[in-house]
Parts: structure tokens; sequence; C-alpha cells
């Protein structure tokens, strides 16, 4: 077994657990628990932040226009609209860490991870267009959303942003 000690192997059950994976199953482990192109997240920020001017990222930490329809979860109304919310959290991290764990774990965003993955297994970065090609359903604006991300990457040099690599340096 690859995690020998005992509290290696609640780590794992942990993160197993949060991303929704049988921690037995390394191979879907792998392809949940997998980076997200700081130029996609930005961009997707920028969208639905209206770039940082809206009141749900202002007054709620939302960066991701992320929905709720669970009235245990806190979210700020939305105007015209009685069925959802837009998920608030208590700092601009958290909302970065929901955002990562809804794009790795939700049936919605399967041919995200898998077109990841495809990458991943010819050892390439992936590809942001076609990434961004497959959250089609991430908004009720289907393909406009996702032509809107490829020309904010490109038109701001947003790529330039997955160089960038954050680490502990021992």
């Amino acid at each position: 077994m690859l995690f020998r000690s005992e509290s290696e192997q609640r780590w794992l059950a942990a993160v197993a657990f949060e991303y929704e994976v049988d921690p037995a199953d390394f191979k879907e482990l792998l392809r949940r628990v997998d980076t997200i192109p700081l130029s996609l997240a930005a961009a997707q920020a920028a969208i639905e932040t209206a770039w940082g001017t809206s009141r749900f990222v202002r007054e709620g930490n939302a960066l991701f226009g992320e929905r709720t329809y669970d009235p245990s979860v806190p979210g700020m109304k939305v105007p015209n609209r009685t069925t959802f919310r837009v998920r608030s959290f208590p700092t601009l991290y958290d909302s970065v860490v929901q955002y990562a764990n809804n794009l790795n774990t939700h049936a919605a965003y399967e041919r995200f991870r898998s077109v990841r993955a495809a990458h991943r297994g010819k050892a390439t970065a992936p590809d942001v267009g076609a990434l961004a090609a497959t959250l089609d359903l991430y908004s009720e604006k289907g393909t406009w959303y996702t032509d809107t991300l490829v020309s904010i990457i490109g038109f701001n040099r947003f790529h330039e942003l997955d160089a960038i690599r954050v680490g502990v340096t021992l």
C-alpha cells in the first residue's frame, strides 16, 4: 500500500471523502484532485463578478457566482429570482476552495475532468480553450459563456498566469 502509516491513511480517506471518491480508487481520485488553470479561474471570476464590481463579491466574497437552493447554506438574494441565491463565503479563499471542489466533484463538470485528465495522461499542460469549452453548463448563457472565457483569456493574456507556481520551498 502506498500510504503506510495510520495518519497517512486517515489523510487519504479525508481527501477521498471531500472529493466524493472511494479511497481505493486512486485513478479517479487523481482525476479530481488536479489543478485548475489560473487563467481559467481568473476569467471565470472576471465574468462572475463583473470584474470585481458586483455586490456578490463585495458583500459576500462570491468570486464564482455559485448558486445555492439550500436555505441552510449562506447566500445572497438575486433580484427577480426566487428559486436560488448566490452563495456567500466568509473569505475569498473559501470561495476559491468551493469553486475548485465544485469543478472537481459536480457531475456537470465531468467533461472538464475528462479533458484535463486526457492532457495529464499525455504529460501536457491542459489546453485552456478545450477546458473552457466544457463549462457550458456553468452558466445559463451556454456557449456565449465559454466563448467569452476564451476571449477574456486571450485578450488579457491570462494564459501567462498558468506559468505561476505556488508552493512551499524547503
